[in-house]
């Protein structure tokens, strides 16, 4: 079971990760459009760095773009994944706050926060934070989104809510849901 559960977590870090990467691109604009594109820049040098395990080039990044543009919340939210990536769940919870706090009906600060606390174990705020996720305006990753609760509702062992996210999964993503369920079974 412990194996299952490291498989399960990563699992939603990558799925975490690549929400994150497809949500970079919906950035509000600003006036000075040049900080915007090169904080996106930052915060996807970040990214890529966590990814190959360059934790304080990461962290530099996520910074620099964090001083580009103090007030988008892409930075935040590269930051919170890097602190969840890092297992400083304080800091982590902090800039999932502020990220939500500069954009609360962003349907990707919403499903990365929910699986965030997925990950803690905090299953109820999870399942809120998804739903919330999917009824958010100018938002298309549902079957990521599904995916995700179709995995902690698996984590948490909530038998209907694992059943009724697999069927959504189905209509979005065929592949994915069959993949899921291949990858649940062996486990």
């Amino acid at each position: 079971m412990l194996k299952t559960v490291s498989l399960i977590k990563f699992v939603l870090l990558f799925f975490s990760l690549f929400t994150l990467f497809a949500c970079s691109s919906h950035s509000p604009q600003t006036k000075n459009s040049g900080n915007n594109a090169a904080a996106k820049t930052r915060v996807e040098l970040g990214l890529a760095y966590l990814a190959q395990g360059n934790i304080a080039l990461a962290k530099a990044n996520l910074d620099k773009a964090l001083q580009h543009t103090p007030n988008d919340y892409l930075p935040y939210l590269g930051l919170a994944y890097f602190y969840q990536h890092t297992a400083q769940n304080q800091q982590a919870e902090h800039y999932y706050q502020k990220a939500l706090q500069l954009v609360p009906d962003n349907g990707d600060v919403l499903n990365n926060y929910a699986t965030y606390l997925c990950n803690q174990r905090q299953f109820t705020p999870a399942f809120q934070l998804f739903d919330k996720a999917l009824a958010s305006k100018a938002y298309y990753h549902f079957a990521d989104t599904y995916e995700n609760i179709a995995i902690c509702a698996y984590l948490a062992e909530d038998q209907q809510k694992l059943n009724q996210a697999l069927t959504q999964l189905q209509k979005y993503a065929p592949e994915k849901a069959e993949a899921l369920q291949q990858r649940m079974k062996k486990s």
